[in-house]
């Protein structure tokens, strides 16, 4: 099935390319995807890589048949499952009760093991927790060992609700939570109010180091936490508060914003947003020491100047700071009905991979298989869109995760009930209403679309001193250019031969290096990195 991809032309990328280019940021192409699941209802949304070239990823499930183990429970347990780089499951386990218990972390220790945080509304079954009353839900941890074997679990709340956002481990130091509280008992103390942000620093033994309450007296929900370069914390979510910890709301929910020490002491808070619902999901700290926070908005004003639909429709949504939480910019992406962004990374070669769903096939969202499909699109760090594409089937695919590969591509974990399009392998083949996780692989984020009529090679793209360009007849060339991904022009030089051209970069620093050949009639360009 043909996808209809948005893509921008290297001309607005690289300033210093003065002549028209043909070739054009693409989105990156599906190497591989998969159905996990059973015949029952599957929800992804984790997903992270390891250290032997595979994956692990985490959801809840309420199967019993298929891929999944006996289950503990008549609602939905946890399920995380180990796979090689060949998509075979290395090992798997749907622990839980009677409750629903959705993991919503997972990821590769520093010891080879394994981290699944999430909540657990059971307390039966596999469930230690001793804190939740029936229906209200503890933060629920476990980590694995090297073979996914359970070595500790730990559960983390009060006597209320108690909802896991995301973890991350802390290097040398151990583990970081962070999520919602409207308990203020046992190992919760300084609610504000309704709901607070909750944030949860252990040692490498599960223990709690120290534990802390931020917000105000109405509902402040965390739902990413990410360790800092200055070994403090950033973590975002949604206030309803205009009081506390909260100050500067624009109206209805605001994205929040809360960055603290090692300690936990706040340093800065800041509010995002206009005068309806806006909400962050992800954060992560680029290289330069800004952050990035991803979610949606239905605004279209205070922070958000430009919404694709009406006031009651979602666009996803950037926002990037300096390190002190100063906005330098915000912005918005989709089309007229819901899209989301639930999940980012800064890719290898410097920009902003996001994730999440879409269901338009307008605006930045050229094509829809049906339902809401998920949707990858690449940003620079200005926050002009590169690349868009939208990947599934005609019934409802949500994208949840993402995580950067060794190869320089993506892979996302979500949900889809598809049994078309590009989704193979649904074990629901009864009513098509139960999801699966679906996993998904994508070649390198930096794709490059050269016109079929003119086209150059370059061996081998990744290389230390020479290139080889090839596949092109140079007698119909004219002139080369190298330029860096920055736009700074390497080398420039015209063409009088016939023969395949070998170049030495070996003084060139390391990253990405665009190669364009001019002809009479077009221009072709093709990619290449240094290291």
């Amino acid at each position: 099935m043909n996808r209809g991809f948005l893509t921008l032309s290297l001309l607005e990328m690289i300033v210093v390319l003065n002549t028209k280019l043909s070739g054009q940021f693409v989105a990156p192409p599906i190497e591989w995807e998969r159905c996990y699941g059973g015949s029952n209802f599957e929800q992804g949304t984790s997903i992270s890589t390891t250290n032997d070239g595979g994956y692990i990823f985490a959801g809840c499930t309420s199967s019993i048949d298929g891929d999944i183990l006996t289950a503990d429970g008549i609602g939905c347990d946890y399920w995380y499952v180990k796979i090689d780089a060949s998509q075979n499951i290395i090992f798997k386990w749907n622990p839980g009760g009677t409750g629903v218990d959705v993991a919503r972390s997972s990821f590769q220790t520093s010891d080879g093991g394994y981290l699944i945080g999430g909540y657990a509304e059971s307390y039966n079954g596999t469930v230690t927790c001793s804190k939740a009353n029936y229906l209200q839900a503890d933060f629920w941890v476990l980590k694995l060992d090297a073979g996914g074997n359970l070595q500790w679990q730990k559960c983390y709340g009060g006597t209320d609700a108690d909802y896991y956002g995301d973890g991350a481990e802390v290097l040398g130091s151990g583990y970081i939570h962070c999520g919602r509280t409207n308990s203020n008992d046992d190992d919760v103390s300084g609610n504000h109010g309704s709901s607070d942000f909750w944030l949860v620093k252990t040692d490498y033994s599960g223990s709690i180091e120290w534990a802390k309450c931020y917000g105000g007296s109405d509902y402040d929900i965390a739902y990413d936490v990410k360790p800092c370069m200055d070994r403090g914390y950033i973590v975002v979510g949604l206030t309803e508060s205009q009081d506390g910890d909260v100050a500067g709301n624009h109206g209805s929910i605001d994205g929040w914003a809360l960055k603290t020490d090692s300690s936990g002491n706040i340093q800065w808070t800041k509010c995002f947003g206009g005068s309806n619902q806006d909400e962050f999901y992800k954060v992560i700290q680029l290289r330069n020491g800004n952050f990035v926070m991803a979610g949606w908005t239905s605004s279209s004003d205070g922070d958000i100047s430009f919404l694709h639909g009406n006031n009651y429709q979602e666009d996803a949504w950037l926002v990037m700071t300096d390190a002190s939480g100063n906005l330098l910019w915000s912005k918005t992406y989709g089309g007229n009905l819901n899209d989301e962004f639930s999940s980012l990374v800064q890719d290898e070669y410097g920009k902003i991979d996001a994730v999440g769903y879409s269901a338009s096939n307008d605006g930045d969202l050229p094509g829809n298989f049906g339902g809401s499909d998920y949707w990858l699109a690449g940003i620079d760090t200005n926050g002009a869109l590169l690349w868009s594409g939208n990947y599934g089937g005609s019934g409802d695919d949500n994208c949840s995760d993402v995580a950067t590969t060794p190869d320089g591509g993506l892979v996302v974990n979500g949900s889809s009930n598809s049994e078309d399009g590009e989704v193979t392998g649904l074990h629901d083949l009864i009513s098509f209403y139960y999801p699966d996780y679906w996993v998904v692989k994508f070649s390198s984020v930096v794709g490059i679309n050269a016109p079929e009529n003119f086209s150059v090679r370059i061996n081998p793209t990744i290389t230390h001193d020479l290139i080889q360009i090839t596949n092109v007849d140079l007698q119909k060339v004219s002139e080369l250019r190298i330029t860096s991904a920055n736009g700074k022009q390497m080398l420039e030089e015209g063409i009088s031969r016939s023969a395949d051209l070998v170049l030495n970069v070996s003084s060139f620093s390391p990253g990405i290096y665009f190669v364009e050949v001019m002809g009479s009639q077009s221009n072709s360009i093709a990619k290449f990195m240094k290291y």
